[in-house]
């Protein structure tokens, strides 16, 4: 299906959310100490194993997962690696980034609508690509991809999975922030949280990390698309900044799928899209707002052309 050439008839009212049946890894990243605990992370991620091979792997990754945790030293700078689906994976053997197999592998976050999954020769961009786990997907499906990770330590993790899997014709790799405007930011981290970074425009003194910021429109026009199949958005909470900077990028843009971080940044982004012609098709939330414990609302927003 062309990008240009999509069905019509978009609902122009609120759609109303999938909720799925738990919160993303939060049992596992809250108490992985507990016994209990990594007995439930062990069995989910030996869930999405699908052969023997694969079986043996993860009990690989997961032995050297507890030996590091257990290790009274500084262990959150080892990588690890581990084989699912076909496709070779190095993460941060203590990051958050493990828990992105869930997310990918069991809830599909990314599939779950049809015309929403990659065809060859679609140009794909990924904002917030973390280690590369959704663009070597659709990068095996054939897409041109385009990804975009300010973390150096994800960076580096990015380029060891592309190379791995034989993907270097496919993605095409870029160590810069996407925000409103051009120009330098502040990475800020958690400790093994490489999932859950952020920047903050302007560079700080001393030891920080400093990153580049730059804008959709300035991307697109430097890269040289006419268009934009996919655009899939996680940024942990900055995506409205990304949409601000994205005034003729997303004129050319056919589908989005973005994670948002709160029901205000939700209502932004939507009011954005809507301006530029793309719609709400679907919401999933898979952390639901509790106020009195200050949890927003999290979840994806499939949109497009109408």
């Amino acid at each position: 299906m062309s990008a240009m050439n999509l069905p019509k008839g978009l609902p122009k009212h609120a759609v109303s959310p999938v909720v799925l049946d738990q919160t993303l890894s939060s049992p596992i990243a809250g108490a992985a100490g507990k016994w209990g605990t990594a007995t439930r992370e062990a069995k989910q991620l030996f869930n999405l194993t699908g052969t023997w091979g694969e079986r043996l792997g993860m009990a690989r990754f997961l032995t050297e997962l507890y030996l590091a945790r257990a290790l009274p030293i500084d262990t959150y700078g080892w990588d690890a690696s581990i084989r699912l689906g076909g496709t070779h994976y190095t993460v941060g053997l203590r990051s958050s980034e493990i828990y992105v197999f869930e997310e990918l592998l069991h809830y599909r976050l990314y599939d779950r609508i049809e015309h929403y999954i990659p065809e060859r020769d679609w140009v794909v961009f990924d904002l917030g690509a973390n280690v590369g786990m959704v663009s070597m997907l659709e990068a095996k499906r054939g897409a041109d991809v385009y990804a975009f990770e300010p973390n150096p330590d994800c960076f580096r993790r990015l380029l060891k999975n592309v190379l791995a899997n034989g993907l270097e014709g496919r993605i095409h790799a870029f160590n810069i922030a996407v925000g409103a405007a051009v120009g330098a930011g502040t990475m800020h981290v958690d400790k093994g949280g490489t999932t859950g970074g952020t920047v903050t425009v302007g560079a700080a003194p001393g030891q920080a990390r400093r990153v580049g910021i730059t804008t959709l429109d300035q991307i697109s026009a430097a890269i040289g698309v006419s268009q934009i199949d996919l655009l899939k958005i996680d940024i942990e909470g900055a995506e409205v900044d990304a949409l601000r900077g994205a005034t003729r990028t997303l004129s050319m843009t056919a589908r989005v799928i973005i994670e948002y971080h709160s029901a205000a940044l939700l209502s932004e982004t939507e009011a954005i899209l809507e301006r530029h012609g793309l719609v709400t098709e679907q919401r999933l939330v898979y952390v639901p707002e509790v106020p009195e414990r200050g949890q927003e609302e999290v979840g994806i927003l499939y949109a497009r052309r109408s």
